[in-house]
């Protein structure tokens, strides 16, 4: 923004003062807080009416973006609960290691699931080195104890320490920093947990009860639970060891395909295995099933209650069975898995059912095909094979006998390898017959689970309330160490977790470049719902936070008596400021940019940096009258741009001739400081590309609406409509020196490699735009000279002369078969010169 608007470098000001311009630390750390203070809507705002044809693209976004702020609210819940019930864990850190780097550069670091959040780490640090003292009630025997492990009770009661924490200490009895910091984090988070375990267990209930009036779902037993809602989703089972697992992962080593792995820590899978040859056991009891596709005998991830490791999709015929109340087993290829029918009978107590799912492939669209058998008893019962990614799904219905003893579910890769073979199980479950009486154990379950339920809500009931308690407000209070904003939580979030949530946030973009029909939405941002305060960081280091500064403008242009931002997070006061014409930069840099544009070299020679070691202009009463100007037309720009196109300067040539005046200006100015002439300039990436355009007369004007790829052949629009993703630049842009989009830059670089001349000569755009031109001219019944005239009229903007026609009809005498094509060259031949590419 300073660089853009006032050529300001302020930037520079961030870990000391400008060294060379009157910006200090404090100006950068008060514009800081304004844009930390706002944020970027995943929902922007429209600018244009719902057509009919858009209405399906909003119900379909909407949905998704519930989706997107169903799942922050989610994690956000979760992460803080989990910062909240790992007190101990982040106390033991402080007391036990010194100070890392990475708790100040959360914001950059890939954390996985288990570890402390390097933020919250340094929080607590911060927290208990301001309290770490004897007469603090909370941290006084923490100081103490640090000293020696002498426990004083009565002293610190004297004190006004917190009994709840003598109680603790005196049960614990201490002898080392960790033994004192885990004694604090279990009464810390105690205090705070009463009422959230009793909470969350309600909840559990709530979800178990209803489990029970329904199917015994197989997701929630591959999660390590009995069918009722009682496992972890993300818990699965690892194929190789058959052991608990959870997470995700890559490739996993197999060493022994074919080879049936028991689960002994769940007694409702009997095995797991990957298959290979076709043919294997598939039950501890020593059972055999043949007619498995054969496969390379490798797979992916593990079996798991929820969507596999870099799952593409989660949706089988429009549902996504990865969001509650629906559930989901991922087993992608190759992958087979054993439940025990008469375990599972003998816990749920039921004898006839059903086993119903939807299977899907949730793998890149035609990028893979998978086969999913079903095998009863070592039977094939289902075959579906060729199983197109992201095809309608499989619906599975099948019955299960009383005398039936296996169910074995087995997925293998299609004959084409394991990638994107992402197989999903929807909903799978057993379904017992409906006609018969509940059985004597869901009875006594629910009455268990009730009684259960009820206690905790009388217990819920009987709670005090945290607010005030000094102990319940280190972790509930917006001072607390653990706590952060709604808006923060993706910088809490693991990798896997950050992936997830990315993937989600990017489906937005999918469905908005899938609705051609969309309504246009407005690029913005929006003041977030917590404003930031901002405090100056000493040299640059976000852990050495020193004197706060409000929200406000630059001193050196508001002056003495400036006034901070009051208004939200100051965005719109800052614009005020910026576009004020009391402001002596933004219109001289405006001006100067536009200049620059035109004739080639700014009047200022760095258009971003109009501080104290940019040269004095030349022409600075020009920059003057042209800013003057420019604030006398109310800020539009459309007047400067006639105004210097309609002057000398911009009028004249770059070629000297054989004047004998214009030569000795050259050895006098050879810069062309005083614009004696003009400056001789190459056109960009993007007047190249819109002139081929108007030549071969293909260009498109329609203004606003989707951007086009700039690669896309079908593309004739101007190229400032064209779309280039920043990550993935197009050899043709970086050819011909496109600016880097990632930064600021205020001027391009011009430089000559081959590849621009190679471009010219082989690209199917310019040999297109040079078939247009010669299509046109062929349709009328001219002289070849007159043609000849035309093209060079049409390419060059100047008439041919006589030795020009000449050598052009030598070119182009060749027979009829060839006369397009020598056409066609020599128009090429035309759009390479130097005439065409620089304007002079």
């Amino acid at each position: 923004v300073t660089r853009g608007f006032l050529g300001l470098t302020a930037s520079c000001a961030r870990c000391h003062d400008h060294k060379f311009d009157p910006i200090p630390t404090a100006d950068y750390y008060s514009l800081y807080g304004v844009f930390a203070s706002s944020h970027e809507p995943y929902d922007r705002p429209r600018i244009e009416p719902v057509t009919d044809a858009g209405k399906a693209f909003e119900e379909e976004f909407g949905n998704k973006l519930k989706e997107v702020h169903a799942l922050r609210k989610q994690r956000y819940n979760e992460t803080l609960e989990t910062a909240r019930n790992r007190t101990a864990d982040y106390l033991v850190e402080v007391a036990t290691t010194e100070p890392d780097i990475s708790e100040t550069s959360v914001f950059f670091l890939s954390l996985i699931e288990d570890q402390l959040r390097p933020r919250i780490t340094y929080r607590w640090r911060k927290l208990v080195a301001r309290r770490a003292f004897t007469d603090d009630p909370v941290f006084g025997p923490w100081h103490d104890l640090m000293v020696d492990f002498k426990l004083r009770p009565e002293q610190w009661r004297q004190q006004g320490v917190d009994e709840r924490i003598v109680e603790a200490l005196l049960a614990a009895q201490p002898k080392t920093p960790a033994e004192v910091a885990r004694c604090y984090g279990r009464v810390i988070r105690d205090v705070w947990g009463q009422e959230s375990d009793a909470k969350n267990r309600i909840a559990e209930i709530d979800q178990q009860l209803e489990a029970l009036d329904g199917p015994i779902q197989l997701a929630d037993i591959v999660a390590g639970g009995n069918g009722y809602g009682t496992g972890t989703k993300g818990n699965g089972i690892h194929p190789a060891t058959g052991k608990p697992t959870t997470g995700e992962t890559g490739f996993i080593e197999i060493a022994q395909p074919d080879e049936l792995i028991a689960v002994p820590d769940n007694s409702l899978v009997d095995g797991v295995f990957v298959p290979k040859s076709g043919a294997l056991t598939i039950s501890t009891t020593g059972l055999r099933a043949t007619g498995i596709p054969k496969t390379t005998g490798k797979t992916w991830d593990y079996f798991k209650f929820g969507p596999s490791s870099g799952f593409t999709s989660n949706q089988i015929d429009g549902i996504d069975f990865n969001q509650a109340p629906q559930t989901i087993v991922a087993m992608h290829a190759n992958k087979g898995i054993t439940f025990d029918l008469a375990a599972i009978r003998q816990t749920h107590d039921f004898g006839k059912s059903r086993f119903t799912t939807r299977f899907g492939h949730g793998g890149a669209k035609d990028e893979s095909r998978l086969d999913f058998t079903i095998l009863l008893d070592g039977k094939s019962v289902v075959e579906a094979r060729d199983f197109l990614a992201q095809q309608k799904g499989l619906e599975v219905d099948i019955p299960l006998p009383e005398s039936a003893r296996f169910l074995t579910l087995v997925v293998t890769e299609g004959g084409q390898g394991i990638s994107h073979d992402q197989a999903i199980l929807g909903n799978p479950n057993i379904v017992p017959d409906a006609a018969a009486a509940p059985s004597a154990t869901k009875l006594a379950k629910l009455t268990e689970l009730k009684r259960e339920q009820s206690e905790l809500q009388a217990t819920l009931k009987n709670l005090k309330s945290l607010d005030g308690d000094p102990l319940a407000e280190l972790l509930i209070s917006e001072s607390s160490p653990v706590w952060f904003t709604e808006n923060e939580v993706y910088y809490y979030l693991s990798r896997q977790q950050k992936d997830a949530f990315r993937g989600l946030v990017g489906q937005l973009d999918a469905i908005s470049v899938k609705h051609k029909s969309a309504a246009g939405r407005a690029m913005v941002v929006v003041d977030s719902k917590n404003l930031c305060d901002p405090v100056i960081f000493q040299r640059g280091d976000a852990s050495q936070r020193g004197a706060p500064v409000p929200r406000q403008f630059l001193e050196i242009l508001d002056g003495d008596d400036r006034v901070p931002f009051s208004n939200g997070s100051g965005r719109l006061e800052l614009a005020e400021h910026i576009a004020s014409a009391d402001n002596p930069l933004t219109a001289r840099v405006w001006v100067n940019r536009i200049w620059m544009h035109h004739l080639g070299e700014p009047l200022v020679d760095t258009p971003s940096d109009f501080g104290l070691r940019t040269n004095q202009p030349v022409h600075h009463q020009l920059l003057d009258y042209l800013a003057s100007e420019l604030l006398e037309n109310g800020w539009h720009t459309k007047p400067i741009h006639q105004l210097i196109v309609s002057s000398r300067a911009y009028q004249r040539a770059s070629r000297l001739g054989d004047s004998a005046q214009l030569a000795r200006q050259q050895r006098a100015d050879p810069d062309n400081r005083y614009l004696w002439r003009a400056n001789r300039r190459r056109l960009d990436l993007e007047q190249m590309r819109d002139t081929l355009l108007v030549v071969s007369g293909n260009i498109d004007y329609s203004m606003y609406g989707r951007p086009p790829l700039i690669t896309d052949a079908t593309n004739r629009r101007r190229t400032v409509y064209s779309f280039v993703e920043r990550q993935s630049v197009p050899n043709v842009v970086k050819t011909f020196d496109f600016a880097n989009a990632d930064t600021s830059t205020a001027r391009r670089v011009t430089t000559t490699v081959p590849q621009q001349a190679l471009f010219a000569m082989n690209s199917t755009f310019v040999s297109d735009a040079a078939a247009s031109v010669a299509e046109r001219l062929l349709k009328s019944d001219q002289p070849v000279s007159d043609r000849i005239d035309r093209i060079y009229s049409l390419v060059l903007s100047r008439s041919a002369s006589r030795e020009e026609i000449k050598l052009s009809e030598q070119f182009l005498a060749v027979g009829p078969d060839e006369q397009q094509q020598s056409l066609e060259q020599f128009i090429q031949t035309l759009l390479m010169t130097n005439e065409f590419m620089f304007v002079d």
